[in-house]
């Protein structure tokens, strides 16, 4: 059992390698890596609980500018902030390869490539009643020969980037990040469980201001908002390449795009039930409140409402190739010059 009594200023990381069985209790303190340093970097270690304690000021040009935490590493973390933190490769607050369970945490104004809160490649990680926000993504020379966010596959997840991961998100916020695809969520090829959570004000410059979900993706959204946020396409929600998506009891309100409030294409899989997709607004593509384009959606006792389209579809747009089930459901106030 650790406790720490002050603040510790680091010049170097702090390491946990091979361990099990190992209490930390920061004491409302701060480790500072003076952005130098990543703070604390664990490995091959199991049965680490770590609580009230601060990282930030991390640096690293490999992942995680706080915190990393390699495969085969299973951290919990409870009442903990990652903070103004910096990696030019994934997870400005925490890059994630192991299991973790972060509970009552703090992920703010991180900087990254992709994962300005948390990166969690290969990894699980559940998140409860923690907040992810004002996380910003950066493309660094090392990478590109220039800083910029003209990148499509980079700048990946905002808040949270899962690849290849398993994430269950319960009584969480994700606002006001920033990324260009995935601003709040972005799920490659991952297992996403989201419930009683809010995605909010939230930026993308290209795909996927709320969640961008793709490449086989399986999520499911319970009681949970996604509001306020803004992309090119799919305001709320992007869904893309085999992806699979249910949304229950939730509500896809006041989003904005180009293209669609949610849009889903490329042989995905949509289903809507007991929720609400309203205030939503598009102004080229068409389907202000959903667009879909070679994709299957369901939709189920859902209100469909006030949504705005400057082409098609003020409601719902469904596309070439699409498939739609509409039952019980009410669709209401919408707008378009089309249908």
């Amino acid at each position: 059992f650790i406790s720490l009594g002050s603040d510790i200023i680091l010049t170097s990381s702090i390491r946990v390698s091979d361990i099990s069985n190992l209490t930390i209790n920061g004491g409302d303190f701060q480790l500072n890596g003076q952005l130098r340093s990543t703070c604390f970097k664990i490995s091959n270690s199991k049965e680490i609980i770590i609580s009230n304690l601060g990282f930030i000021n991390g640096y690293s040009n490999i992942s995680g500018g706080a915190v990393s935490i390699d495969k085969g590493s299973e951290v919990s973390f409870f009442n903990c902030i990652f903070a103004n933190s910096t990696t030019t490769e994934n997870g400005g607050g925490i890059s994630l390869e192991g299991i973790s369970i972060f509970v009552n945490c703090t992920m703010q104004q991180n900087i990254a490539v992709m994962g300005g809160g948390i990166s969690v490649t290969g990894g699980e990680a559940t998140l409860s009643n923690c907040l992810i926000q004002s996380n910003v993504l950066r493309e660094y020379s090392s990478r590109t020969g220039s800083r910029g966010n003209d990148h499509l596959d980079t700048h990946l997840g905002g808040g949270v980037y899962l690849k290849d991961a398993i994430a269950a998100i319960y009584d969480t916020a994700v606002s006001k990040n920033t990324a260009n695809n995935g601003a709040c969520i972005l799920s490659n090829h991952s297992l996403l469980v989201m419930t009683r959570s809010t995605c909010t004000q939230n930026e993308a410059t290209f795909l996927g201001g709320g969640m961008y979900l793709t490449h086989s993706t399986n999520a499911t959204i319970t009681a949970s908002f996604v509001y306020e946020n803004t992309a090119t396409r799919g305001g709320g929600l992007f869904i893309s390449s085999f992806s699979a998506v249910t949304l229950d009891d939730s509500s896809i309100q006041s989003n904005v795009a180009f293209a669609g409030g949610v849009s889903i294409k490329l042989h995905s899989h949509l289903s809507i039930l007991n929720s609400s997709v309203n205030n939503n607004e598009e102004s080229d593509e068409g389907g202000g409140g959903i667009l879909s384009h070679q994709s299957v959606v369901d939709i189920f006792n859902t209100e469909i409402g006030d949504n705005i389209a400057s082409t098609y579809g003020g409601g719902v747009y469904i596309g070439d190739g699409s498939e739609a089930t509409l039952n019980g459901t009410l669709l209401f106030g919408n707008l378009a010059d089309y249908g």
